[in-house]
């Protein structure tokens, strides 16, 4: 069913949410959509024994410019909580969260726009592109390799 703008209800909705979001987030909005734009710009990697995942989202400079090619420093990881966690947990490889939640506590967090195009994947019925399973100690090795130390 179309209403008067001609648009179906569920492009009304997801319209309506990105409205929200974006008075919500401001200019991480337009980034956000940017990467859920973006061909091939999300995979997931769930682990086989625990079921956790985590998300690998390309950063706009790995698809601003295509034909420079991309590095793993244009990757960023990411987690965001799951229905069976108890506490939700948020987190991105990139310096964006890192410099907003530095001095926030373990109850709130800001969100990067790698973050809110997680967020808004199910509203918006993008899929990641690539899941793929990994033994525990290769989903360890990962999470290792991409936290940054201090």
């Amino acid at each position: 069913m179309t209403g008067s703008s001609g648009k179906t209800a569920m492009q009304q909705h997801e319209d309506d949410i990105i409205r929200a979001v974006d008075f919500l987030y401001g200019k991480t909005t337009e980034g956000a959509l940017a990467i859920l734009d973006a061909p091939g710009s999300i995979s997931k990697v769930v682990s086989m024994t625990s079921q956790r995942s985590i998300y690998c989202v390309k950063g706009s400079s790995a698809f601003a410019s295509r034909g420079k090619g991309t590095n793993s420093e244009d990757t960023y990881l990411c987690m965001i909580p799951q229905a069976s966690d108890d506490v939700p947990i948020y987190f991105c490889s990139c310096r964006s969260f890192m410099e907003r939640n530095r001095h926030l506590t373990n109850e709130s967090s800001c969100l990067c726009k790698h973050l809110l195009a997680l967020r808004l994947m199910p509203v918006l019925q993008v899929q990641p592109v690539l899941i793929e399973t990994a033994s525990d100690d290769e989903f360890a090795n990962l999470l290792m390799q991409r936290i940054p130390s201090e």
